[in-house]
């Protein structure tokens, strides 16, 4: 029975021993990536130090709808887009968490819609934060809107298991050879040019009449290191909903969503295609960085 014990007891040291080993080495490989295969990935990667201009955060609506190059072609003013898809308020606040940490910028804007009464985290664009969990600030952050944050953080390995689809094996092995479409293009992947048909169907959105805290949040810390915010909603198709409630709540606000009606800038409704990214980034450019 003691035989029993000690190799039930070697079995699990092995396997316990092997869950750190595999922990520490795909934490390894996330941090050092040969590709970055997300945002909050190449971000880490980005040079420590770096001067910008501005920089501009949100959702996908800003990942394929805005285009940095184009405004530094035509202004000369160095810019980078930090957008990435299923992001939410919270994982913006810890877009420009990480972002500030170690890069200095002149001017943040953020992207807002009819996610923004949303203050709990999305749980597909939180994915990308949990290779990093390990850093105080950013745990501390998530275990405020995740009970299960403790469990991703302590137990080794258990966070690439949990989300192995998007964390996993294969995401390994495609960050040694496969580039993702942003790395030199300033964070813009270059959308897709499907035209939308027309459609009389309008978007339509009510949001609740209340501030959101992680955006709040936000506000606190560019205030704080002299950062001028601005906020904006981008072009939706046929857009229906109550954006008083951000002129009311949100410092520096300007809408954009309802700018375009022709269908044909739109690949659907919520997202510009490239020659919309194009017409939008030039409106952009009329409002914030004309001399």
């Amino acid at each position: 029975m003691i035989q029993f014990f000690k190799r039930i007891a070697i079995l699990l040291s092995i396997v316990v021993l092997t869950l750190f080993l595999l922990d520490s080495l795909y934490t390894y490989i996330y941090v050092h990536p040969h590709y970055a295969r997300s945002k909050v990935s190449w971000l880490k990667t980005l040079d420590t130090d770096s001067k910008y201009d501005y920089a501009v955060f949100g959702s996908s609506r800003v990942h394929f709808n805005f285009n940095p190059m184009l405004v530094e072609e035509k202004t000369g003013y160095k810019g980078i887009n930090l957008g990435f898809p299923n992001s939410k308020s919270f994982e913006i606040k810890l877009m420009v968490k990480l972002f500030l940490e170690k890069h200095q910028v002149n001017t943040i804007f953020i992207q807002v819609d009819d996610h923004y009464s949303i203050d709990g985290f999305d749980p597909i664009a939180i994915v990308p934060f949990l290779p990093y969990i390990r850093d105080p600030q950013l745990f501390e952050d998530i275990r405020s809107v995740n009970t299960e944050a403790s469990f991703l953080y302590y137990l080794p390995f258990y966070r690439y298991m949990k989300y192995d689809a998007k964390l996993g094996f294969r995401e390994i092995m495609m960050s040694f050879y496969k580039n993702n479409k942003y790395d030199n293009r300033l964070g813009y992947p270059l959308g897709k040019e499907k035209q939308m048909r027309e459609r009389e169907t309008k978007y339509k959105f009510l949001l609740e009449d209340k501030s959101n805290p992680h955006i709040e949040e936000v506000i606190t810390i560019c205030k704080e290191k002299n950062i001028q915010i601005y906020f904006y909603t981008s072009p939706i198709y046929k857009a229906e909903g109550n954006f008083d409630v951000f002129h009311k709540n949100l410092p520096n606000y300007h809408d954009f969503s309802n700018i375009f009606v022709n269908a044909k800038l739109f690949r659907d409704p919520y997202h510009l295609n490239i020659e919309g990214t194009s017409v939008f980034t030039e409106e952009f450019i009329e409002t914030y960085f004309k001399p």
